[in-house]
């Protein structure tokens, strides 16, 4: 589930390290002169609000990890201690959530019951009246009880998000499966039946006329390399060649030429125009671009009949483009009239989405065009 492109989790985290960072401001200016020690405590704060605003995202993306999780959990209770118990204790929320979604409901409970257990000290060492105390201790406990809630409610929307999303890859994944099925069905099978049925013709036809029989051997033996031409493909678009990350312009264009080496044996024919430079390009980004190469050669294969597969590289001062075309043969049987969206392209254009980037594929009086812009650098 995604607000305006991003999980709800973030806009509770930038609330939170906003409101944290007023309540420093505000005691900063209100206090600078009668309390020193404000000064102190709000560039604290302001290393806090820093670290969390770093670790919180990378934690986001990988909660498996449990020394990100301790981290980010511990920083943002620190913020929670510095800050106000009712304007800016959106981070113990935010702790909470961590705890949760990294460890487990018991953990996250547990720590909930320690901070309502222990809220009513700052109170009592301030000997400030019963009541007072009593009335904080029910206010803060109430506040505690909406966090916990709230982090419940939060890791419940991201787990029923990941059913959705691993549901989806499943579908996408039963989709080409039933593809590869009706190619084998429909390609080599019949191809296969053609090659029997010329046997046997030639069998028939050899005592009365071999010239014939021959003929249907011929025959036969072109339809058996179309078979095996057909096969590799599928088996290269299957099991693309591994080739390292590329790190510049030129490395990609390298990829792009082991590509066409490893698809030189299934007949099609390969045409890469390269940038005017090299220019350098971040991890992420020549990753994306390398599935986005191998991705446009598979998914000709697997949804056309391309002869010829064109890679066009262009780059301008801030993104990095990426087209890949296949011609296929305009007198070949189509295979749908529109190709569908299996769990690869699906995967690339989530991935370039992320980055900042797109993806497009659209199709061509001669084949599909795949095409993938993304930004030189890291969004």
């Amino acid at each position: 589930m995604t607000v305006a492109g991003h999980t709800p989790g973030f806009y509770l985290v930038a609330f939170s390290l906003v409101s944290v960072f007023l309540v420093i401001m505000e005691r900063l200016v209100t206090g600078y002169h009668t309390f020193p020690y404000v000064v102190a405590q709000a560039i604290v704060g302001c290393i806090l609000i820093i670290i969390a605003a770093i670790l919180t995202p990378r934690w986001a993306k990988n909660p498996d990890n449990t020394l990100l999780a301790v981290a980010t959990a511990i920083v943002n209770i620190l913020l929670f201690i510095i800050g106000d118990v009712t304007i800016s204790s959106s981070v113990l929320a935010v702790a909470l959530w961590v705890v949760y979604r990294s460890f487990s409901m018991r953990a996250c409970l547990g720590l909930t019951i320690a901070f309502i257990i222990f809220s009513p000290i700052p109170h009592i060492l301030r000997h400030l009246p019963a009541e007072r105390v009593i009335r904080e201790f029910i206010g803060s406990t109430v506040l505690f009880i909406l966090y916990l809630f709230l982090a419940w409610f939060l890791a419940s929307l991201e787990a029923g998000a990941e059913r959705e999303r691993a549901l989806a890859i499943e579908a996408a994944v039963s989709k080409e499966q039933t593809a590869a099925a009706r190619m084998l069905h429909d390609g080599l099978g019949q191809q296969l039946v053609a090659i029997t049925m010329s046997f046997n013709v030639a069998k028939a036809l050899k005592p009365t006329n071999e010239e014939a029989a021959w003929e249907e051997l011929e025959h036969a033996h072109t339809v058996t390399n179309q078979a095996l031409t057909d096969l590799r493909r599928w088996v290269r678009a299957l099991d693309p060649p591994t080739t390292p990350t590329p790190h510049t312009t030129n490395q990609l264009v390298e990829i792009m030429k082991s590509l066409s080496q490893t698809f030189s044996s299934t007949g099609l024919e390969f045409r890469i125009i390269p940038p005017s430079e090299d220019q350098p390009i971040p991890t992420p980004i020549g990753e994306i671009l390398h599935i986005a190469a191998q991705e446009g050669v598979a998914n000709a294969l697997r949804h056309g009949h391309p002869t010829a597969i064109h890679f066009h590289l262009s780059t301008t001062d801030d993104t990095v483009t990426l087209m890949v075309e296949d011609h296929g043969d305009p007198t070949a049987p189509a295979s749908t009239s529109e190709k569908p969206e299996g769990y690869g392209l699906r995967s690339l254009r989530e991935r370039a989405e992320h980055a900042g980037g797109t993806v497009t594929a659209t199709p061509t009086p001669t084949g599909f065009q795949l095409t993938t812009i993304l930004p030189l650098r890291e969004a």
